[in-house]
């Protein structure tokens, strides 16, 4: 069954040295308010201003850049689970395709886990249960399963879609984050370093 919509509303606050206010990164929510975060990242001050990352210190920055290794790291995550169920909707649908009148009372194998298999006869090819989620049958006509699979095969394509352009965008920011925090090391190291003796 499909599980993360996406989802709830997150705030991390990070102490900055530079100044008085905290950067702030907060996540979208949706209307579920489940738990999935967003693929938008934005840097506010306590006033809700917004904060370019140049003006942030390089605690504060390792801090964000923390922040959206995490937040990468869920979302692949969640894309891995949803790929999963897609493939398994087309599994469905390819032994949806297979049940015809020629096929019944055919031999064959019927899983009882995903490494179990016992020996069955197919007996009805007009009907099959329908699994809706949590724990729930009904029984449908095999077009009406197969009209169920593709609208939920077609949802969970729309949302991994979406998670990859937030894994994308993810990507774009942490780039940029680590950019910016090598060229702070570098003034750090340039300003720390002893004058050239004189000759």
């Amino acid at each position: 069954s499909l599980s993360p919509s996406l989802s709830l509303s997150q705030t991390y606050a990070m102490s900055s040295a530079t100044g008085p206010s905290s950067a702030v990164a907060k996540q979208e929510k949706n209307a579920e308010g489940s738990p999935v975060p967003s693929g938008e990242f934005r840097l506010t001050d306590t006033s809700g201003k917004p904060v370019s990352i140049e003006s942030l210190d390089l605690p504060t920055l390792n801090g964000v850049k923390e922040q959206l290794q995490q937040r990468r790291q869920y979302l692949v995550e969640s894309f891995q689970v949803l790929r999963g169920s897609l493939e398994r909707y087309h599994r469905s649908k390819q032994s949806l395709a297979a049940l015809s009148p020629a096929t019944q009372g055919k031999d064959i194998l019927l899983p009882l886990t995903t490494s179990l298999y016992v020996p069955a006869k197919l007996g009805n090819v007009k009907s099959v249960m329908v699994n809706i989620g949590t724990g729930y049958y009904v029984e449908q006509s095999v077009p009406a399963a197969g009209n169920y699979l593709n609208r939920r095969a077609k949802l969970v394509e729309d949302k991994l879609t979406q998670l990859q352009q937030q894994i994308q965008s993810l990507e774009n920011q942490l780039k940029q984050v680590i950019m910016v925090m090598q060229q702070k090391i570098q003034q750090t190291m340039a300003s720390s370093a002893p004058p050239p003796k004189g000759k």
